[in-house]
């Protein structure tokens, strides 16, 4: 969905669906960043949200661990990237990996750097 719609489309269709799924009438939706859409009458959008509220912090640490438990497991089947120390970033370390060995399945085609690649690579061919 990131590579077909960009990361903000997607990140406000999870919203969405995260809000038509637990909307009960009476739940108050705090919404860290800014987005285009308007999602519910009873959601906030705050821009550092997890500078003012603790539970978009906890939120946030919830899903920065959840995160790292993805990028360890892909650090295991594509050991040349680094994504145990980098963990989806790009470090030096794994835009030479990239350089080195190319694209792997879980790299985002949408990412700029990705997509440079991916398009010399298209050229040469």
């Amino acid at each position: 969905m990131i590579n077909r719609l960009g990361i903000g489309k997607t990140i406000e269709r999870l919203i969405s669906s995260i809000i038509n799924r637990f909307d009960d009438g009476a739940t108050y939706f705090l919404i860290d960043g800014r987005f285009a859409p308007s999602f519910h009458r009873l959601s906030r959008q705050i821009i550092g949200g997890d500078l003012q509220h603790y539970s978009i912090a906890a939120a946030s640490i919830l899903a920065k661990h959840a995160r790292d438990l993805v990028m360890q497991k892909m650090a295991v089947r594509y050991d040349s990237y680094g994504f145990v120390t980098n963990v989806g970033y790009p470090s030096p370390e794994h835009l030479d990996a990239l350089d080195r060995f190319g694209i792997c399945p879980v790299h985002r085609m949408s990412f700029r750097p990705i997509a440079e690649i991916a398009e010399q690579k298209r050229l040469w061919e």
